[in-house]
């Protein structure tokens, strides 16, 4: 089996989508039984893409931002640099919605629909993208992947797709997501001004989704003796939309109650994870959720809103609030502050129990199943 695999989402900062295409990509390089390829926009691969290399293709993310039609010129550019190789493959796998053009067997993964329940929390080049090209995708797919059962019932239901041609499969956790004691984690820390386990952290690019609002609101809201020894931590690339430390909170960022630490390197990521009290993640909808994933890896109390595949990452293990219900996620960091042995040994174990259960070698295993069972019926 002659297998293409996109691996343009790997040009960026790793956010969700790139997490999961460059570990895909990772482990169907282990395939002997298959020949898998790599397209990175414009140049071709037998060995998967290092997200840590210089982009080769900074030019088209330029153009992208910076040009009218910028996305559309920058898909062009991709479609002739891989029309021109695509006849070789018998099966082709675009990881991030929008499928180039393929005579032959596609699969297509769809991580959620909120560019369509929410439009106002996307920027408007990302939903002209999918309004112009999603239905076309969609035609093309021999079989549809999600990252979740919640994503799969509504693609089958807002799609009409057939139920047996949409797999879901779950996304995983890398093996550097694990507990960390304070010596481990103690660089950075250092690095940032941080105390083992005397922080909240939250993770995700800064948009509107991730209703940051209501974090920095429920946390306004607790007493200042909670805040001084507790800060609320951010880390995540600045995405897009209304500056979220907008004046409301300016008095937090200048007290160094509320500290935004950008887009860290992956391994300070982890460690900062593995040090904070728990991870909040109150975000209206996700296709999967992979921070409350890695912090049960490493031991850490998710926190997350009751929403859309959220519950199905977490179980009965994590803490579900509603999304928008300030009082309740204020309550939720009091409880988590005066409990100090929280989480004990029975419960940490069973985040770890939890978090066992998703791995990458087995998201990679249900997708090569996925992909041979399109073939049988080609």
């Amino acid at each position: 089996m002659r297998i293409v695999l996109n691996t343009t989402p790997l040009l960026g900062p790793l956010t969700g989508i790139g997490q999961y295409v460059h570990h895909l990509a990772m482990e169907l390089a282990k395939l002997r039984e298959h020949e898998v390829h790599y397209y990175t926009g414009r140049t071709w691969s037998r060995l998967p893409p290092s997200p840590s290399m210089p982009n080769m293709n900074s030019l088209i993310c330029k153009i992208r931002r910076a040009m009218p039609f910028g996305y559309d010129l920058s898909r062009l550019i991709q479609i002739q640099g891989f029309g021109g190789r695509s006849a070789d493959f018998d099966l082709y796998h675009e990881p991030n919605y929008l499928a180039l053009p393929f005579d032959g067997a596609t699969v297509v993964t769809v991580h959620d629909f909120s560019w369509l329940h929410y439009p106002q929390y996307h920027p408007k080049i990302r939903i002209k993208a999918m309004e112009r090209y999603f239905d076309r995708a969609v035609r093309q797919a021999c079989h549809l992947l999600t990252d979740s059962e919640y994503v799969r019932q509504e693609v089958i239901k807002y799609l009409s797709f057939p139920a047996d041609k949409v797999t879901a499969v779950p996304l995983g956790l890398e093996h550097d997501c694990r507990p960390r004691n304070a010596a481990e984690c103690q660089g950075s820390l250092l690095r940032q001004a941080l105390t083992f386990k005397q922080y909240f952290l939250v993770v995700g690019t800064l948009e509107p989704r991730k209703n940051l609002g209501t974090i920095l609101q429920a946390y306004r809201n607790l007493a200042p003796s909670i805040r001084r020894r507790y800060p609320l931590v951010i880390a995540g690339m600045a995405g897009w939309g209304d500056n979220p430390f907008s004046r409301r909170f300016a008095d937090l960022l200048a007290a160094g109650q509320v500290r935004y630490l950008g887009y860290l390197p992956r391994r300070e990521l982890l460690e900062i994870m593995a040090a904070a009290r728990a991870l909040l993640y109150p975000s209206i909808y996700e296709g999967f959720g992979l921070p409350p994933l890695e912090a049960m890896g490493c031991g850490v109390i998710p926190v997350v809103s009751a929403a859309s595949s959220l519950p199905e990452v977490v179980g009965d293990i994590g803490i579900q609030l509603m999304a928008e219900d300030t009082e309740a996620w204020t309550q939720a960091m009091e409880g988590l502050t005066a409990d100090t042995e929280s989480p004990g040994p029975e419960y940490a174990n069973r985040l770890l129990e939890r978090a066992g259960r998703f791995s990458w070698q087995k998201c990679a295993a249900e997708t090569v199943a996925v992909y041979q069972k399109v073939l049988k019926t080609a």
